[in-house]
């Protein structure tokens, strides 16, 4: 039994951005009444006489398989006895493949969260399991605190860049990049004098720049050589689906412009096209453009052979200053990376 309701702006918010961040056609949260029966709360891609019906009594041994394991599941292929219901179910709404998680709070489970998709094909991996999993806490924070207090704002931020070192972590020439864009981006901001509030803004949002990049394949993330124009075009999309991502979050809708435009180019060009240029770019996204490609020029990369040295990444910024990066961030760059190297 939940002893009190959570927030249901706060449900939707998770719900939402479940969706985003596990690509997936629906997306529900089901919660315990004082009988100890699952009630939708929220749901997205599916309606409202599904959503009830989906964790009926009818098909509670499915659920009950959910929440024995304690764990993020996926359920296939369900014996004839088990799931027959429950497929013939899925069946009808044209659903495919589920993803389910119990939601536990204080060690007692208070309801669940399911994603479903339309593709009888999609698996999903050990690491969305984590992910999974790591919203499903997020709603039991929900629930226990209505007002999403600053220690949820923390957990929230800590989730999303748990999220981002994953991401790192199954690429080894991506590993540490945000971290190492973020100190840069810090530099350049503290040479500004910002203050604390927008230094802390910016912060966070070269932290979190390439989170959209959970949404495009690993195998184009990865590849060695040349991308064809479909893959560039995948890869285009990342600024965009992780301003998505940040976006329905209330603590986070503030970097989402930030992220949205770190690849735009001062003289217009770049990507999202957008129309924005010069001083029209948000100047946290044109900080994080400086720090993120030198970063990318000075480290090993599946597409090229060997890393620039400090000096030759950072003429190459120069060289480009006034088209394709801010001139007058451009210097304080330089300032800060002089300060740190020895030519």
């Amino acid at each position: 039994m939940v002893k009190r309701a959570a927030s249901r702006e706060a449900l939707a918010r998770i719900a939402v951005q479940t969706m985003h961040i596990m690509q997936v056609d629906a997306c529900g949260i089901w919660l315990k009444n004082k009988k100890g029966d699952l009630k939708p709360q929220v749901y997205y891609g599916i309606d409202a006489k599904c959503a009830t019906s989906l964790f009926s009594r009818e098909n509670l041994n499915v659920l009950g398989y959910v929440l024995e394991i304690r764990s993020s599941s996926q359920i296939f292929n369900l014996n004839r006895h088990d799931g027959k219901s429950f497929k013939a179910f899925m069946k009808q709404k044209g659903l495919k493949s589920f993803l389910a998680c119990p939601v536990y709070e204080r060690g007692k489970n208070i309801g669940i969260i399911a994603v479903f998709t339309k593709n009888k094909y999609r698996k999903f991996t050990q690491t969305e399991k984590i992910l999974f999993s790591t919203l499903a806490d997020e709603i039991a924070f929900a629930v226990r605190n209505e007002d999403l207090s600053n220690r949820v704002k923390a957990d929230y931020l800590n989730t999303i860049k748990a999220i981002a070192h994953i991401l790192e972590a199954n690429d080894k020439y991506t590993y540490g990049h945000s971290n190492k864009v973020m100190r840069h981006t810090i530099a350049i901001c503290r040479k500004m004098k910002f203050k604390k509030k927008e230094l802390y803004l910016i912060k966070n949002a070269a932290l979190l720049h390439d989170i959209g990049k959970v949404g495009i394949d690993n195998r184009i993330l990865g590849k060695k050589g040349r991308l064809t124009v479909y893959e560039w075009k995948e890869i285009k999309k990342h600024p965009m689906l992780g301003a998505e991502i940040v976006k329905h979050t209330r603590f986070l809708n503030d970097l989402a412009p930030i992220i949205e435009y770190h690849h735009k180019r001062y003289d217009g060009q770049g990507y999202p096209d957008s129309g924005l240029k010069g001083e029209d770019i948000p100047i946290g996204a044109r900080i994080i453009a400086i720090a993120d490609a030198y970063d990318a020029m000075t480290s090993e990369r599946p597409y090229r052979k060997r890393p620039l040295t400090a000096e030759m990444a950072l003429s190459e910024i120069e060289r480009n200053a006034g088209k394709q990066f801010d001139p007058v961030l451009t210097k304080l760059f330089r300032d800060h990376v002089i300060g740190k190297q020895s030519f």
